[in-house]
């Protein structure tokens, strides 16, 4: 076995796999935004070198609708959900955005890279 990755390992499991493998994990997927941070879990993947990947992102659409978000996507003309992808990104996050199936997403028209992803079409 060369890497291991799995989802919603706390503290205590990441040990006891470490402790009966003898390998460290190389990927954790647990839900991580800006409302549910995570910073005990980060801090541990980080003294250990696991890669933290985001799920839920948007905090299960949640977020979309606060206040401060919509302010700062409007004061960098973007979408909220750019700027809420690039805070995860910001802090070296793994992030796999996974739309739903209504409301459809597309690129930004005009922008490139890393803030190409997730408008709101309808």
């Amino acid at each position: 076995m060369r890497s291991i990755g799995v989802s919603n390992f706390e503290g205590d499991y990441i040990d006891q796999l470490i402790a009966e493998t003898g390998m460290t994990l190389a990927i954790n997927q647990i839900q991580l935004h800006p409302l549910f941070q995570q910073a005990t879990m980060r801090a541990k993947h980080a003294k250990l070198g696991v890669v933290a990947e985001s799920w839920s992102l948007r905090g299960q659409g949640q977020l979309l609708d606060r206040s401060v978000f919509g302010t700062i996507a409007a004061w960098h003309d973007k979408s909220t959900a750019e700027v809420i992808i690039r805070w995860h990104i910001e802090l070296g996050l793994v992030v796999i955005p996974l739309p739903s199936a209504a409301p459809i997403w597309r690129p930004l028209p005009g922008s490139t890279g890393l803030m190409a992803v997730l408008v709101r079409t309808r």
